[in-house]
């Protein structure tokens, strides 16, 4: 199995009484040693474990994602291994260590499924085992998966194609424990009867309670809804693992992020823009409307937990957080199909035009949310943003945006969407323990207060 890229950086230590094993899974060299014992016999841990996805919540919890690499007893090469710590306060520990010795737990090759460290208030889980997403127990054997495809893909009838175990490869592209997982599937399909041979690829996302079925019941035929230079989006081939799960055709394409630094790239902005405004006129009855307030409240929460840092970040994200509150717009600023998470991540450069990925936030809304979205990722002050990156590439999605919507957008909404999308980067630094978090949070903060100044 292929992991998802391991990001290994160094981690601002919080000082949080009440969690006391958070210095111990923030600190991937103590991880090892305290794993070693929990090895099944012959397995060797090759190096310390790296970092993927770290999510903190003051006084409450923190969980921390691990890539690593073991050698396995009949094997020489090295072999993937992902996992996740969890942090508790002890109270929280003492109930989770019941519930784990209650339920069922897919066996790994590597470790016990699950590691218990009562003096440190610690829980490890081995994938695919996660309190949350059930839907991965669908990985615990090739087996499971390939039936998966069966079911999904009619055009391969078990009686007249098979689909190989043997090529089947598994990668985890994004691993958020216990929120979601997106993996990707290839293998190989070989008529019976001999002579052909297809490849095969699918992505499977997985979700926490039955968000998947919710979608698909939302989403029928969309590939087949949006309007002439609209994008390609993903058609979604079956249900899984009792709603929990999406099977998702895959989408070819080149990641927006990997043409920037090409000549064309103003030119590709602006199709981006074209195909948003036709994904808003896109048909969106089944949706459920949508508006700033559940943003505002995952802001305030994360205002609350920066002001208990005393830190200069925290002041300037509450600084930027009331001039939200400030200046809110009405929640009726249209009906439009939003993609409800829309940034350059999200877009595919494809030889027949683009494609757009990941519509688990979609809604129906204000069209200036997407739009001030997209553009909060390509402001000067953005952490990802692209070498080179130039003003003319945002006034050219702008631009092509409001040609192809036949009006322009209102600019004092675009500027609190903007502003709202910016101060959520703002947070993530610090929810992510990043080791320069108040640095990029106040520098965040600050821009997005600019934006309503």
């Amino acid at each position: 199995m292929r992991t998802q890229p391991a990001i290994q950086r160094p981690h601002a230590m919080p000082h949080d009484d009440s969690l006391p094993g958070l210095d111990v899974l923030l600190d991937p060299s103590r991880i090892g040693g305290l794993l070693e014992p929990h090895l099944l016999p012959g397995v060797t841990l090759l190096g310390a474990p790296r970092a993927t996805h770290v999510r903190y919540k003051q006084a409450t919890s923190a969980l921390v994602a691990y890539a690593a690499e073991v050698r396995l007893p009949d094997g020489d090469e090295p072999h993937p291994w992902i996992f996740y710590g969890k942090s508790y306060t002890p109270e929280h520990f003492a109930m989770n260590a019941g519930k784990r010795a209650s339920r069922r737990w897919c066996d790994s090759p590597i470790i016990d499924p699950v590691v218990a460290v009562p003096d440190a208030a610690l829980m490890f889980y081995a994938f695919p085992n996660d309190c949350g997403l059930t839907g991965l127990r669908l990985f615990a054997t090739h087996r499971r998966v390939r039936r998966a495809l069966y079911e999904s893909f009619p055009e391969f009838p078990r009686a007249v194609w098979r689909i190989s175990e043997k090529w089947l490869a598994v990668e985890v592209v994004r691993y958020k424990p216990e929120k979601r997982a997106v993996v990707r599937v290839t293998t190989r399909a070989a008529r019976r009867a001999g002579g052909d041979e297809r490849s095969l690829c699918a992505y499977i996302k997985t979700y926490t309670q039955r968000h998947g079925e919710m979608i698909a019941a939302r989403f029928p035929a969309q590939h087949d809804r949006v309007p002439p230079g609209g994008p390609a989006v993903p058609r979604i081939r079956s249900i899984a693992c009792d709603g929990r799960a999406l099977v998702l055709e895959s989408l070819a394409g080149s990641d927006l992020r990997a043409v920037l630094q090409q000549p064309h790239a103003e030119r590709v902005f602006a199709d981006v823009g074209a195909a948003l405004a036709a994904l808003h006129h896109t048909p969106c009855e089944r949706w459920p409307h949508g508006g700033p307030a559940a943003a505002r409240r995952s802001l305030a929460a994360t205002a609350r937990a920066l002001a208990a840092t005393r830190s200069d970040a925290g002041l300037e994200f509450a600084r930027a957080y009331t001039r939200l509150q400030v200046a809110p717009p009405d929640e009726s600023g249209g009906a439009a199909l939003l993609h409800g998470d829309f940034h350059p991540g999200q877009v595919l450069v494809r030889a027949d035009g683009l494609g757009f990925l990941d519509f688990d936030r979609a809604h129906r809304g204000d069209p200036c949310a997407d739009v001030g979205n997209f553009l909060a990722h390509l402001h000067p002050a953005a952490p990802e943003l692209p070498p080179g990156a130039s003003p003319a590439w945002t006034a050219a999605f702008v631009a092509a945006y409001e040609r192809a919507a036949g009006s322009c957008l209102d600019p004092n909404r675009l500027r609190f969407w903007t502003a709202l999308g910016l101060l959520q980067l703002a947070g993530r630094p610090f929810r992510n323990l990043e080791f320069d978090w108040r640095t990029t949070t106040a520098r965040l903060a600050r821009a997005s207060a600019e934006v309503l100044a």
